[in-house]
């Protein structure tokens, strides 16, 4: 799902993301194992099929589940900080709840954080209906 956003995004020149080498079957191409985007700070994070990381040169931070997304919030959780934020530099900002009361938080992620918006949205309303 995040992949495939990431590729439509792409295609239409709005993302600057480095994808994984793609894996071959039988001499076609499939679709990635994982997708990789950078932030305008240099830092990583990649996605596959379970989940996603985050990660500097050389340092991975751990890995975060999709199935352990519970809501995802664009800027800021509260209504008043996000009127803030509106038209600032700020607004490349993702918080993702999860399992376990510890936010993760995704920023300056630039255009980027248009489809990874829409994917761990997705992803949260499909987590709430197994549940």
């Amino acid at each position: 799902m995040i992949a495939t956003q990431l590729r439509k995004w792409d295609r239409r020149g709005y993302l600057k993301f480095r994808p994984v080498p793609d894996l071959w079957s039988g001499g076609h191409p499939v679709v990635p194992a994982s997708v990789s985007i950078s932030t305008r700070t240099g830092k990583y994070w990649t996605f596959d099929k379970e989940g996603f990381a985050s990660h500097d040169v050389g340092n991975w931070e751990c890995r975060i589940a999709y199935a352990d997304v519970l809501r995802v919030h664009w800027m800021a959780k509260e209504m008043e900080e996000k009127l803030r934020l509106k038209g600032t530099p700020d607004f490349d900002k993702l918080i993702i709840e999860r399992t376990g009361d510890i936010d993760v938080v995704m920023d300056n992620l630039d255009q980027s954080v248009f489809p990874l918006l829409r994917a761990f949205e997705w992803i949260s309303t499909a987590n709430k209906e197994r549940h």
